[in-house]
């Protein structure tokens, strides 16, 4: 935004981007209405000087002088009709600790977007040590304007949620459309002075940067119930949850975190403190948009624009006679005709700042969503190879106890997991209980679609093929396997090879089976089906965030004609209703 972040040693240190107007329909275009914005910024901004320093006249244009060190700017844009596009207050303080600018940006819906109101507060290098407490100014603007992130209201109080109101919860935690983080907190088993002054605190400091969610005791339950165990908020506790939660993916817990009742009720530690403040980097980090970074406001006038006054000037200063009238009309037409060239060169400009913007958002969006994933598949490898370790430490103390030191210790196999999927598809027929009906060209292109992670998910389906192929093999012997695969996961034979059951689903839901099961009727020997295709919904999740998110679908006839599992699908994320 012009003007703002700018000035030496300045840093914004706390800033909140209100998207205003009714929310989009779910799941679809965003369609929000437009909304009378400036008035009502005006007036509560205007508001908020009167409480600090009993300003009771209007707000005027320009730059005006508070006292001895603080000063007021009111900057105003408009469209070459002349309605208003944006408008700033902008409050300097200069104080004991540092200086202090507060910032109020607020433009107009464009095409597609309701309008965009910017709250930010910024400070010099002598507040490096302070600790600044997001503006009052943030609360207010949310209680007279409808604020939304994606489909989700946002208010200045948390929402009240009982047992019947979990279901919506869920709704809004696994919204795609939303940006900000939600804060969760399950009221106590009994009532708490120092639990509701430190939940208190964490919503005056986060309001505007999250939705701000309160479970009543009614709820706690359902709602455990409702995202499993691992993503659960027990009583007392507070819980922030990141964009694009999933409640079925154990590793994904740990992206969302939790403060227990016992810390937020100690008054020696202060972790608390810390929630708000991850709120605030976290919006802090998001790209401004660029309807709000690509405002021009009026400034002092350039070369030209002084060069054009005088000679309207002269225009101005000629006779009248009909000479002087044709060199009027010649000055006036040329001037007329450089205005013209100098707009069409600003929008040109401004469409390309405002492509190169929308890039670099997109890139960081990109770069942000890769480092999350990587992190969550970091810890969710990091389980697996605690349970894998404590398992072994287990079987060799058992096997060194029976004087079996040699099986305790066996050599470790040469063969090594493949380094990407045409490795892998090579490798196939050392899986003899497998049959692989897929499209190669669907596999191959995970190696291209993502480059850095390919090799991970290379290897992970390499893990989840062999532990297909040795449920199948444990299921045709006499006596075969008493479950399905994912059974097989929960509770692997000794010499089984199990995959987490966590990334086991054996079946789609009503929706996806009614709109995309033509994209699941895969290709089958025709021993299976004469047709030599069958609807696969049974599928092992290789990631389970991102656009790519790869699957392997797979169908079990191990007691058919075959003996075997077919896997007829090795590729990204088939459409389902959040894709």
């Amino acid at each position: 935004m012009a003007g703002q972040g700018q000035g030496s040693g300045m840093r914004p240190r706390c800033r909140a981007v209100l998207r205003v107007g009714g929310p989009p329909a779910p799941h679809g275009p965003d369609e929000a209405f437009p909304v009378a914005v400036f008035e009502p910024v005006r007036k509560v901004v205007h508001q908020w000087l009167n409480d600090k320093f009993n300003i009771t006249d209007p707000l005027a244009s320009g730059v005006q002088e508070i006292d001895e060190n603080r000063s007021l700017a009111l900057d105003t844009a408009f469209d070459r009709d002349g309605a208003e596009t944006a408008t700033r207050v902008q409050l300097t303080e200069a104080l004991p600790n540092g200086l202090w600018r507060t910032t109020v940006t607020a433009c107009g819906a464009s095409a597609g977007t309701g309008a965009l109101v910017c709250v930010e507060l910024e400070c010099g290098d002598l507040a490096g040590a302070a600790d600044p407490q997001p503006p009052r100014l943030i609360r207010e603007l949310l209680q007279v304007l409808p604020v939304h992130d994606g489909p989700v209201r946002l208010a200045a109080e948390p929402v009240a949620v009982g047992a019947g109101g979990v279901p919506d919860l869920l709704e809004v935690l696994t919204e795609p459309a939303r940006r900000m983080p939600v804060i969760v907190a399950a009221r106590p088993p009994r009532p708490d002075e120092e639990w509701q002054r430190r939940w208190r605190r964490i919503v005056q400091r986060s309001a505007g940067m999250a939705t701000l969610v309160e479970l009543d005791e009614t709820a706690v339950e359902p709602f455990r119930q409702a995202v499993y165990h691992h993503h659960r908020v027990a009583a007392g506790a507070v819980r922030t949850f990141m964009p694009e939660v999933d409640p079925a993916w154990e590793a994904d817990a740990l992206r969302h975190r939790v403060l227990s009742f016992g810390r937020l009720h100690d008054p020696a530690d202060h972790a608390w403190q810390l929630i708000a403040a991850n709120v605030q980097r976290i919006a802090l980090a998001e790209p401004i948009p660029p309807d709000l970074r690509l405002i021009a406001f009026p400034g002092p006038p350039d070369d030209g624009e002084v060069r054009r006054q005088r000679a309207l000037d002269a225009a101005a200063d000629t006779g009248t006679g009909p000479d002087d009238l044709r060199r009027e009309i010649g000055i006036l037409t040329e001037l007329l005709e450089e205005s013209d060239r100098l707009l069409l060169r600003q929008e040109a400009e401004a469409r390309e700042q405002a492509r190169r913007l929308e890039e670099a958002a997109e890139l960081h969006r990109r770069v942000q969503d890769d480092l999350v994933l990587s992190a969550v598949e970091h810890m969710e490898t990091q389980a697996e190879l605690d349970r894998a370790q404590a398992e072994l430490r287990l079987v060799r103390r058992a096997l060194l106890g029976q004087g079996r030191a040699g099986d305790a210790f066996p050599p470790l196999p040469a063969a090594q997991p493949p380094d990407g999927f045409e490795d892998l598809l090579d490798r196939l027929d050392e899986l003899p209980h497998l049959l692989f009906s897929g499209d190669r060209r669907a596999t191959l292109e995970l190696d291209d679609t993502d480059a850095n992670r390919a090799p991970t998910w290379a290897r992970k389906a390499w893990n989840a093929l062999q532990a297909l192929d040795s449920y199948a093999d444990l299921s045709t012997r006499d006596g075969g396997f008493p479950g399905d695969f994912r059974a097989f996961c929960r509770d692997t034979p000794a010499d089984g090879h199990p995959v987490s059951a966590n990334q086991v689903v054996m079946g789609e839901s009503k929706t996806v089976h009614n709109q995309w099961a033509d994209e699941r009727m895969l290709p089958v020997p025709p021993e299976i089906d004469p047709s030599k295709r069958i609807l696969m919904t049974a599928h092992i999740r290789l990631a389970s965030k991102g656009s790519i998110s790869p699957r392997i679908y797979f169908h079990d006839d191990t007691a058919g004609l075959t003996g075997k599992i077919v896997v007829g699908f090795i590729g990204r994320h088939m459409t389902n209703t959040r894709t």
